[in-house]
């Protein structure tokens, strides 16, 4: 009897345990969900950049390329985006806006901005 004793006596003192263990897994738990959470909203902020990576890049439509543009600038201030991710956003962001101004002025000044050859041979 005296082995039956120590069994139950073990018995009470895993069973009043079993209050903290349930709370330990459900801690568990709880850390999980936040990490994937976050983990998917990284993942809907990617597709967005690239989403806005692609826009930015469009010759053919100039009101998606603004749009485009405009995006990656907000995707700079966004939560989901690491140090790194923002120095992207802001590179590619003024990359684009610099080819676009660099478009306009050639545009204004009608051609390329190279001196036609023949004009550098007269002078």
């Amino acid at each position: 009897m005296d082995a039956f004793t120590v069994l139950f006596d073990g018995a009470k003192g895993a069973a009043s345990l079993a209050p903290l263990a349930t709370f330990g897994v459900a801690l568990v738990a709880y850390f999980a969900y936040r990490q994937k959470t976050k983990a998917d909203k990284r993942d809907q902020w990617w597709k967005r950049a690239q989403w806005a990576i692609d826009a930015s890049l469009d010759q053919e439509d100039p009101q998606r390329r603004l749009t485009g543009v405009s995006v990656l600038v907000h995707m700079v201030d966004s939560d989901l985006a690491t140090a790194g991710d923002a120095d992207l956003m802001k590179i590619l962001s003024i990359a684009i806006q610099d080819e676009e101004l660099e478009e306009e002025f050639e545009d204004e000044e009608g051609g390329s901005g190279v001196d036609d050859p023949q004009d550098i041979s007269q002078t």
